[in-house]
């Protein structure tokens, strides 16, 4: 701010730049307060014994060292402290965020690591359960009994479904797995009838089991779908293939080769309703996932190129 004042001896006006209290109170805060009341105090035991300790002390302030006349806490020397030696401090300081990320960042790698053995084993043990079922299948109490004896496909499937709950009853998710299997095989066969209740099975067994935001729930949804698009269960089967291409979306993202096969499912869908524009587009999108996720040779794209090339004979014989 500025002053403006008389001299009263030359009879001039002056003016003067005075710093805002604000700023006044700023630079006597702290260390410059404390010396300031140190040298004024009114018992001479307190105050400064000569005037190279009052000098000391402003020096002491002015190198950021505690000065005498301040707190001997704890608090004001670490303060001072980080004042003096602030690039070292800032240093230490960074060193020590990165460690602690680095170990948070190795936590979260070694849990998902274990959660990935974890699986690992799971589908491990799995797999030996469901490839010790199919075994079991095919063997026989009394080898002598099957000789000359001719087993059918149909009589393994058979005695597979009849078994399922009363061998894997404590396994659901073995269990659920299983059903799919062969409900997909029943359906393979034309055996409609004998498909669809172990598909609905099956869906519920791991719905139940493992929620509906599932991969596996989403492999039966696909099967049973499809199983209702050969009925001639369109609206069914629209259903199923809609929920199937959600889930795998959700949790593989939009490019993964299971989201093209849901794709390709609603395309053979759209085909039987005589939408062929619509069947054409998800062929298309099938196809470019294929292509991306495996390259333009693998059997998967040959099999969207040729669905892709019906839909077009279709069209040029509906015109």
């Amino acid at each position: 701010t500025r002053v403006t004042s008389l001299d009263m001896d030359t009879g001039t006006f002056t003016r003067k730049h005075h710093a805002p209290p604000s700023t006044l109170t700023r630079e006597l805060k702290g260390d410059l307060d404390w010396i300031t009341m140190k040298a004024l105090e009114k018992d001479r035991a307190r105050r400064y014994g000569t005037a190279l300790e009052m000098a000391a002390d402003i020096r002491r302030h002015l190198n950021f060292e505690p000065v005498l006349a301040g707190p001997p806490s704890k608090t004001y020397r670490t303060r001072k402290f980080i004042r003096r030696h602030r690039l070292g401090v800032t240093s230490a300081a960074t060193l020590v965020v990165l460690l602690v990320v680095f170990a948070i960042t190795m936590t979260l790698q070694a849990d998902r690591i274990a959660r990935e053995r974890d699986r690992a084993n799971q589908e491990a043990e799995t797999s030996k359960q469901v490839s010790d079922f199919m075994v079991g299948l095919f063997e026989v109490s009394d080898p002598s009994e099957s000789l000359g004896n001719t087993i059918t496909a149909r009589e393994i499937l058979d005695e597979g479904a009849s078994r399922i709950q009363q061998d894997l009853a404590d396994q659901p998710i073995v269990m659920g797995r299983m059903m799919n299997t062969m409900g997909k095989v029943y359906r393979s066969l034309g055996l409609y009838d004998d498909s669809a209740p172990l598909l609905e099975e099956a869906l519920a067994t791991l719905r139940e089991n493992l929620g509906d935001r599932n991969l596996q729930v989403a492999s039966v949804l696909e099967n049973l779908g499809t199983l209702k698009l050969k009925a001639g269960k369109l609206k069914e089967a629209e259903q199923l293939f809609q929920e199937t291409l959600a889930i795998r979306e959700e949790l593989l993202g939009q490019e993964h080769r299971d989201v093209a096969s849901a794709w390709n499912s609603l395309g053979n869908l759209s085909y039987r309703q005589g939408k062929y524009q619509a069947a054409m587009t998800q062929y298309q999108r099938a196809r470019d996932i294929y292509v991306a996720a495996a390259g333009p040779d693998h059997s998967d794209v040959a099999r969207t190129l040729l669905n892709l090339a019906i839909v077009h004979y279709s069209r040029r014989q509906g015109d």
